[in-house]
């Protein structure tokens, strides 16, 4: 199963005395902030959590991020853009993308789709439905959902909820559940056009 590359999900506390460029701080708060709202979720972390996590100050955190809102919305943001990247990256190399390719895709993504099962409250909820809808909008995209617009629902749910259930337990075929899945879109489109 493809894994992400480098990421960290914890920095290493930094001695008080340490000063850290405001670049390098402000990606040693998203990359720890990232790690916590995986393992705790997200309504359980505070910015004062993130800044013990990281040996520094709260009113420090609060210096790059306003509040942990904030710094979800930047998560996903970059998230969602690399998954973006990779997806029109790899349907670049194909005559016609399919599901399957997409779930190939999504399961690189490992920090997006842990991230966005982080977290119930209705602000996070709120926060994963912009993410998901965006996401929509270009499964809506890709030439076999075109005029299929009631089988971008199923497909998004299913493709996030089997990538999700393959990084919680690795044992799971990620080639042949993938294959799977191309199979009962496939029926799927052809009764959703059938009726049309």
């Amino acid at each position: 199963m493809p894994q992400r590359a480098g990421a960290r999900l914890y920095s290493a506390p930094m001695s008080p005395r340490q000063r850290l460029s405001s670049d390098t701080r402000r990606e040693q708060i998203l990359d720890t902030a990232l790690g916590l709202f995986i393992e705790q979720g997200f309504a359980q972390v505070s910015p004062r959590e993130i800044a013990a996590a990281i040996g520094t100050s709260r009113p420090n955190v609060y210096t790059y991020f306003p509040s942990t809102e904030a710094i979800l919305d930047t998560l996903l943001e970059r998230l969602t853009a690399q998954y973006f990247a990779e997806l029109d990256r790899r349907f670049a190399e194909v005559k016609r993308p399919d599901a399957r390719l997409t779930f190939e895709v999504l399961l690189t993504q490992r920090d997006l789709l842990l991230l966005l099962q982080s977290g119930g409250g209705p602000l996070f909820q709120a926060t994963r439905a912009r993410v998901m809808a965006r996401m929509d909008e270009r499964t809506r995209n890709t030439e076999q959902l075109i005029g299929a617009p009631k089988m971008v629902l199923l497909t998004r749910v299913m493709l996030f909820s089997v990538a999700t259930a393959i990084l919680q337990n690795p044992d799971l075929d990620a080639e042949r559940l993938g294959e799977l899945i191309q199979q009962l879109l496939e029926v799927g489109f052809r009764t959703e056009f059938a009726q049309a």
